[in-house]
């Protein structure tokens, strides 16, 4: 059935408000902004958001509230160019930088969620500089969908995919809490120090784009995450044209530019990155899980931070990130420690490949489930043997 998205949705924008303040989460209400949507993919819960609008708020300011079972999204800029959709289970607050797509009776909430990644949101922008999405050229946009019930079954399908990946990101986010928990335990019984540099070795090898295989790994501070030690994605070595920096699967990559970002992360293969990133690499392979959790401890990345120079885009030097002191607890202690981090490690990369897979099988069954060319009794046999 040919009908326009209109039919399907009611389209409601976002509105500006202080960004100052905070709520507490008990009786607040959260606020998503266009950053937001650029870390991760599908549902997002109330609980991911860092920022919330206090009741104060919310009573003079009135924003925007889009409802649970919203499809949100960037209506200009970056953000819309991006493309990227998040589905709420909770009502969320959103900034004018976004849009809600509320479904109507005849959109099931997350079949809509999957159609608007396929309807091309941004080519049907107005502005060069700064493309925009009217609400009324919205409504126009003509969509084939099938029956309520096939909708469900679709959503269904590719909802199965996506939380898998779901479940394993917050595996990665339980892992990375208790790294951090028990470096901090072990260290505050810690009475010694010792200087990273006595920890670890800087990595220099650069090498040019054309000199390594066009699919070998590229990291770029973009694909680090903030505050975690698990790299969930890259880029590939044919996307960039300059000078980058040689790693090896193990080495600690560490975000120099703006290191107040916390971007500190294992590399989970060989590759290359940019240059805007220190290479680290443990100088006894007993202690990589120990100096893994040393370099992304919130302690290390404020000293670098208070070390780092520059005013608009400061950055940190190995020769100041070399000279932090930490605690250590003791060979024995570390040694131990390292091995549990270790064991982490090679787990939360095994799920993190299979949430790439599980990705990369959604993106191709997405197109085909729509337009009817994949029925989805083949998905669902297709699925079945990965989630």
């Amino acid at each position: 059935m040919i009908t326009s998205l209109g039919e399907l949705a009611t389209f409601r924008g976002g509105s500006a408000f202080p960004r100052d303040e905070q709520g507490q989460r008990t009786g607040a209400i959260p606020f998503m902004k266009v950053s937001d949507l650029s870390r991760g993919t599908g549902k997002w819960k109330c609980n991911d958001a860092a920022n919330w609008l206090s009741k104060g708020q919310i009573d003079s300011l009135r924003p925007t509230i889009a409802p649970a079972s919203a499809t949100v999204f960037a209506k200009i800029g970056e953000g819309l160019r991006s493309e990227r959709c998040r589905l709420l289970t909770g009502p969320t607050a959103i900034d004018n930088n976004m849009m809600a797509a509320i479904p109507t009776a005849r959109a099931d909430a997350a079949y809509l969620y999957y159609l608007l990644h396929t309807v091309g949101l941004s080519t049907f922008a107005v502005g060069s500089a700064l493309p925009y999405l009217k609400q009324s050229t919205l409504n126009q946009i003509r969509v084939e969908v099938p029956s309520l019930l096939d909708q469900q079954a679709i959503a269904e399908v590719l909802g199965a995919l996506d939380d898998k990946i779901a479940a394993n990101t917050k595996l990665a986010s339980t892992a990375d809490e208790w790294v951090r928990t028990e470096y901090a335990r072990t260290g505050s019984a810690s009475a010694d120090t010792i200087p990273i540099s006595e920890l670890a070795t800087h990595v220099r090898q650069t090498v040019n784009p054309d000199q390594v295989e066009p699919t070998a790994a590229y990291v770029g501070l973009e694909h680090v995450p903030r505050r975690s030690m698990w790299l969930s994605g890259y880029g590939t070595a044919e996307s960039v044209t300059s000078a980058k920096v040689q790693f090896e699967a193990g080495d600690i990559l560490f975000g120099k530019l703006r290191p107040y970002f916390h971007k500190v992360v294992a590399a989970p293969r060989d590759g290359i990155c940019s240059t805007d990133i220190l290479v680290l690499r443990p100088k006894h392979t007993e202690l990589s899980g120990f100096v893994l959790a040393t370099l992304s401890s919130d302690e290390v990345v404020r000293e670098a931070t208070a070390s780092s120079e520059g005013t608009r885009m400061p950055r940190a030097s190995w020769k100041d990130v070399s000279a932090i002191e930490v605690p250590w607890p003791g060979r024995a202690e570390t040694v131990a420690f390292s091995e549990h981090v270790e064991i982490l490690r090679s787990t939360i990369e095994t799920l993190l490949r299979e949430s790439r897979t599980l990705a990369a099988t959604r993106d191709v069954l997405l197109p085909q489930l729509m337009s009817g060319k994949l029925q989805v009794k083949d998905a669902e046999a297709a699925v079945e043997c990965l989630v």
